[in-house]
This record gives C-alpha cells, sequence and structure tokens, in this order.
C-alpha cells in the first residue's frame, strides 16, 4: 500500500488475505489504477491500493466511514453566526 504520488506507506501497512475492506473512491472513473480503501488500522485510515492487489467484489463504491471534512455535515449543528467567536 503507498501514497499513489509519493509512494510512500505511513506505518508500513499491509492488507490481510481473505479480509474484506470498504472501497470509498477510485482515482479516475475510467480505468482506475488505485482504489481508497479505509482501513481502520492504518494512521491515516484511508489509503489508496493498486487494483492489482485483490479483487473487487460487488462493483459499488462504499460511503466513506468517515465523513470528509472538506464537505458540509448535516448531521452537525449549523454555528450561530450571532454567536461571540
Amino acid at each position: 500500500m503507498q501514497s499513489i504520488q509519493k509512494r510512500t506507506n505511513a506505518g508500513k501497512i499491509r492488507l490481510v488475505p481473505g479480509q474484506t475492506y470498504a472501497v470509498i473512491g477510485k482515482n479516475r472513473a475510467q480505468d482506475a489504477t488505485h482504489y481508497l480503501l479505509q482501513i481502520e488500522a492504518a494512521r491515516p485510515s484511508q489509503r489508496w491500493v493498486s487494483v492489482d492487489c485483490g479483487q473487487l467484489e460487488g462493483g459499488a463504491i462504499a460511503e466513506p466511514a468517515l465523513p470528509n471534512p472538506a464537505l458540509p455535515n448535516p448531521a452537525l449543528p449549523k454555528p450561530d453566526p450571532s454567536a461571540p467567536p
């Protein structure tokens, strides 16, 4: 497992044969070379993995287990603009 651009693997995390991981993205809409997996034991927990490492079953991309902080989260209360900082 590695960062696609840096070719690094923080924590030297290895996938476990037979273990199922949530696929939460891919690097390209067509002809992807890597899938973004949710790996709870890893930090950071989202890791890019080559499509050659295992097989994709079901074909659907799962919703991220952790919210993307760059996107608004409807489950969180909106801040009161009149409240002091």
